[in-house]
């Protein structure tokens, strides 16, 4: 794939490039789509003791934030976010898998799949 390839199949909605290994091995840099889908963290009391509490923590989704998920979908695009925004909005924003033996690499040499993305 060309990185014109990226760019329409993607909506990059982090704040920073991500770069993906393609299938020919080579790296492609998608920069920013100019959205971050934000969303605010949530906490429930879910147990504990006297030492300790538990908590289940959601993402809410924010308004301006499904706004620009709105104008990314019916561009055609896969918006690709952290992994909060895609908690917050469960089958419609994916977050990125790496490639093996990149899991552990300092973010500016990390590779990410094209092909396979995490779905909550």
């Amino acid at each position: 794939m060309k990185i014109t390839d990226f760019e329409i199949m993607f909506a990059n909605c982090t704040p920073h490039p991500i770069r993906f290994l393609n299938s020919d091995g080579n790296v492609v840099e998608l920069q920013p789509y100019g959205y971050t889908l934000a969303a605010t963290p949530q906490e429930t009391e879910a147990g504990g003791c006297k030492f300790y509490s538990l908590v289940k923590t959601v993402f809410v989704p924010s308004a301006r934030g499904e706004a620009e998920l709105e104008e990314i979908e019916s561009a055609g695009m896969l918006p690709v976010g952290s992994i909060i925004s895609a908690q917050a909005w469960p089958g419609r924003v994916v977050s990125l898998v790496p490639v093996e033996g990149y899991e552990r690499k300092p973010p500016a040499e990390k590779l990410y799949r094209c092909d396979k993305f995490n779905t909550f």
